[in-house]
């Protein structure tokens, strides 16, 4: 099947777009760009034949019939999906984790922190990646916070961890620190303040993307260690991130402070202090622009 059958001006519909799921030769940028287009005629869709293909035994297609019930698919529809977490594919595991949260929503928050206890870790880290998205709704999902975060932390704390897993989760428990005043909160933001202090140097630098979702109040923590961690090599990461995000919200009321001290940084006693200050700087000259 041709892509000249799909035709400018044609009005989108489900079937054709079964046709094109169906076809293996149609590229993503076809396939992505049909449901783009029959999402945005806002008309009711009828979405039982991406669940015919879902449930079917051909493999063809249904990660893509996962991917376009996300996106054309109700609020109340998620619920479907759940049994395809289960799924032999990982393509249809792994769409089904975005789809329930794009349809779900912060209503689907449970089921993707029980994920977090997949036997794959490809799983978790699609659960966290999604949780993550659902960050600035944690204070409607106060109940579930405690279990959450203390299975965020296990991820970060584990050697063994799969990076992309826990880089993710330390955005996350940012979250939850800022989440509400609570003592969970409150505790949550001792365990981050601890361990950009005095963790290991490779989670003290993930803790960064940590105090990132804090604000004003974790850019504040990132200049303290920015001047006064022990690890040099954090220092110098330090400044190369506040000079990397030299435009956010959370850091220009500090642009003046931090330049000043970066600047100071360039006699330091440690050449690799200075050389990254040198460096910082030419960053934010570049940024500023």
């Amino acid at each position: 099947m041709s892509d000249d059958v799909y035709v400018a001006g044609d009005v989108p519909n489900i079937n054709r777009l079964v046709e094109i799921i169906r076809d293996p030769s149609q590229t993503w940028d076809t396939f992505n760009n049909y449901v783009m287009q029959l999402r945005d005629t806002r008309n009711p869709i009828d979405i039982s034949l991406l669940y015919e293909i879902l449930e079917g035994r051909l493999a063809t297609g249904r990660d893509r019939a996962v991917y376009s019930i996300g996106h054309l698919g109700t609020s109340s529809q998620f619920a479907g999906l759940i049994p395809f977490l289960e799924d032999e594919d990982p393509g249809v595991q792994a769409n089904c984790v975005w789809a329930i949260r794009e349809l779900g929503g912060i209503d689907a928050a449970e089921i993707l922190v029980e994920l977090l206890w997949s036997p794959h870790d490809y799983i978790q880290a699609d659960a966290v990646d999604n949780l993550l998205l659902l960050g600035q709704e944690f204070d409607k999902i106060r109940q579930l916070l405690p279990r959450m975060r203390d299975r965020l932390i296990s991820f970060v704390l584990d050697t063994t961890a799969y990076h992309r897993r826990e880089f993710r989760a330390m955005r996350v428990l940012g979250c939850i620190a800022r989440s509400a005043e609570s003592s969970l909160a409150s505790d949550t933001y001792s365990f981050l303040d601890h361990l950009i202090r005095e963790g290991s140097p490779f989670l003290a630098d993930l803790t960064l993307y940590a105090f990132e979702e804090l604000g004003p109040p974790g850019t504040r923590v990132l200049i303290r260690e920015m001047q006064q961690n022990p690890c040099a090599g954090l220092r110098r990461n330090l400044m190369f991130h506040l000079a990397y995000r030299w435009n956010d919200s959370s850091v220009i009321p500090f642009r003046e402070e931090i330049a000043r001290i970066i600047s100071d940084a360039r006699s330091d006693s440690d050449r690799r202090i200075g050389w990254g200050a040198t460096g910082a700087l030419r960053l934010i000259e570049q940024n500023h622009a």
